[in-house]
């Protein structure tokens, strides 16, 4: 159990870090999928994926937010 547990909790940090990673190239806008990526050391493609699961994400959410504010 506390295997599981700790994988659980790994899963669980690494889809923050990507939704974080994906968050901040976003907000830097031009140029943030290399900021990024030189940061993490990772190449600008895995990041601009990365950013654009998080715009996914956000407009799923928003999506979501106005269906049950109607």
């Amino acid at each position: 159990r506390e295997l599981d547990r700790l994988q659980a909790a790994v899963t669980g940090a690494k889809e923050a870090f990507a939704e974080a990673a994906g968050r901040i190239a976003v907000e830097l806008g031009r140029g943030g999928n290399s900021a990024v990526a030189r940061h993490l050391d990772v190449t600008p493609q895995h990041v601009s994926n990365l950013a654009l699961a998080f715009k996914n994400k956000r407009a799923d959410r928003a999506v979501a937010d106005k269906g049950a504010a109607a």
